[in-house]
Parts: structure tokens; C-alpha cells; sequence
């Protein structure tokens, strides 16, 4: 590959291309639209590991288009990573640990906030917040799951669904299932356990 030549150009503007139409236009089960965005995550990481460290002299004309330069790619391809996890924990809602499921909502919900910086878009941030909220609910879950084992939990279940309501509230977004999420729990909380945030979470999803 030249260094110089338009070939890494029109391979960043293809790849780019094809993961903006496979963004807009996935379709299928949360399986099947898990595996076709895990592929185009890999292809745009090729970009940035690959094609942008050897592509050392860039045409000037190159510069002028924002969708050719690094800091796009980069922010499309976490975007792309954190529907990856979003939809590897949709597969899985109803079979799949809660924590588990918990913490990819959060590596969604963080890449999608980071992606939302470098990409400037707004409605991205607020799939980023839906994410975080998300979050807070399958955690909840998590907690009364435990509480109902244990005795233990449902403290952390509460405020874990209060979080998710604090969010929703602050980024406009439905509050309906946060607010009967955190009335279920704290009706529940008959022994007036101390409602604690438990530890935050985080999984590294190979994408």
C-alpha cells in the first residue's frame, strides 16, 4: 500500500460507508444484528490499527472530509462496539445472569458517550443514557434476585432503581419502567435495609 496513494482513502470511505448502511439498516434477531455489528466493529478496528498507522502521507484533499479522518472512525467503531454489547445482552434477557447482562448495558451506555463526543451527535448521547439506565435496572434486578435468596439486597435494589429514575428524568427520557421498578422494591423493603449503590461494573466484550 502507498503511503500516499488514494488506496487507504478509499478503503477508510468504503469500510466507513458500509458500517454506516449496516448502523441504519441492521435487521434480525439481537443474535443475528449482535453478529453482523461485531463483524463491522472488526472492520473498522482493521482501519485504525492497520490502514491509519501505515497511512503516514495524507493527501490535503483527504482532510477536508470529517468521515475520512481518525477521530471519526474511532468514534464509530465504539459505537459500533457498544451496540455490539447491547445486543449480546438483548439475546439474553431472559436466560442470561442479570449481572452480567448489567454490566454490558454499562460498556454500552460508556462507548456510546464517548462515541457521542467525537461524532457530535446528540442522540447518541441519549442512547448512552438509556444504556446507563438500563444498567441501573438489570442491577436492580440483580440485587432483588439476591434478596430473594438471601434476605440481602433489596436496599441496593432500590437505589439502584432510583439512579435509572434520576437519569431518565435528567436526559428526558420515559421514566415508566424505573418508576414501577423502584415502587415494586421499595414496597419490598420491609426491613428498611439502606439503600447503597453496589459496586460498579464493567466487561470486556471481545469485539
Amino acid at each position: 500500500m502507498c503511503e500516499g496513494s488514494s488506496v487507504p482513502f478509499q478503503d477508510v470511505m468504503l469500510t466507513v460507508s458500509k458500517a454506516m448502511s449496516t448502523i441504519n439498516n441492521c435487521r434480525g434477531t439481537e443474535r443475528e444484528k449482535y453478529d453482523t455489528m461485531k463483524q463491522t466493529t472488526a472492520n473498522l478496528r482493521r482501519l485504525l490499527t492497520d490502514v491509519y498507522p501505515k497511512w503516514t502521507h495524507r493527501p490535503q484533499w483527504s482532510t477536508a472530509m470529517p468521515d475520512a479522518q481518525q477521530d471519526y472512525v474511532y468514534g464509530l467503531y465504539n459505537y459500533c462496539r457498544a451496540k455490539t454489547s447491547e445486543f449480546l445482552a438483548q439475546s439474553h434477557l431472559n436466560t442470561g445472569k442479570k449481572k452480567v447482562l448489567a454490566a454490558c448495558m454499562m460498556n454500552a451506555a460508556h462507548q456510546k458517550l464517548v462515541a457521542a463526543q467525537l461524532l457530535g451527535r446528540e442522540d447518541i448521547a441519549l442512547e448512552g443514557f438509556k444504556n446507563l439506565s438500563d444498567y441501573h435496572l438489570l442491577y436492580a434486578e440483580h440485587f432483588a434476585q439476591l434478596y430473594d435468596a438471601s434476605d440481602t439486597g433489596i436496599g441496593s435494589a432500590c437505589a439502584h432503581a432510583a439512579e435509572a429514575l434520576k437519569i431518565c428524568e435528567s436526559a428526558n427520557l420515559d421514566t415508566g419502567r424505573s418508576e414501577k421498578a423502584l415502587n415494586t422494591y421499595r414496597s419490598r423493603n420491609l426491613v428498611f435495609e439502606i439503600e447503597k449503590l453496589g459496586n460498579p461494573l464493567s466487561l470486556k466484550i471481545i469485539a
